[in-house]
């Protein structure tokens, strides 16, 4: 996971999250009453913009995914930027529609992504583009959804266990192991948000 830090830190050039706001939920044939979903974007919005905090989805347009994709976009409307505001999408690179539009063999970037140039949709989804950034999972398998689950995991714990202080990424178990004894309050804390399509409920 640390390569992974790299990517975010001097590649991305992100500053520390405060908060991770970590939002799972279905991804199909997904309901939610109009109050509830407006309820849902309205919150998630100025949670992520009041604490600093990086939005973790699934990264798909489907399901909780898009309504956090819809979010972003109602957001970008309303202040005319994306500036300060972070989305990551993380899914498995077998289940994206489109992929191949990705791969770009001439080493040009960025490259142009494009849903519509693939036919059928068993296993595949396209990729939400209201997320600000994307990490995508191979895991070796095709067309079977959930293979970034254990890296997603990983991934929020290892930035969990950093914070932010003037921008800089900093460790957050100063002091090593001695004594069992870690800065536990300087660390990054991590918000789970589950969305039950079925019953409209919101599990924090």
């Amino acid at each position: 996971m640390d390569t992974m830090l790299t990517l975010l830190k001097d590649v991305w050039h992100l500053d520390a999250p405060n908060l991770l706001i970590s939002v799972t939920g279905g991804a199909k044939n997904f309901k939610m009453k109009p109050r509830l979903k407006e309820m849902f974007r309205r919150g998630l919005i100025n949670v992520a913009k009041s604490t600093g905090g990086w939005i973790i989805s699934g990264g798909m347009n489907e399901g909780v995914m898009k309504q956090v994709g819809d979010a972003v976009h109602d957001h970008l409307v309303a202040q005319g930027s994306k500036a300060g505001l972070v989305a990551f999408g993380i899914a498995t690179w077998g289940c994206v529609k489109g992929k191949k539009t990705l791969v770009n063999e001439g080493d040009s970037w960025p490259a142009e992504y494009k849903d519509d140039v693939e036919t059928g949709t068993n296993g595949k989804s396209a990729l939400n583009p209201n997320h600000s950034h994307f990490i995508l999972v191979d895991n070796g398998t095709q067309y079977i959804f959930g293979g970034e689950i254990d890296f997603r995991a990983k991934l929020e714990a290892k930035i969990s266990e950093k914070y932010k202080e003037d921008g800089e990424w900093k460790d957050g178990r100063e002091g090593g192991r001695e004594g069992g004894q870690y800065v536990s309050h300087s660390r990054t804390s991590v918000l789970c948000c589950s969305v039950l399509s079925d019953t409209g409920l919101l599990l924090v």
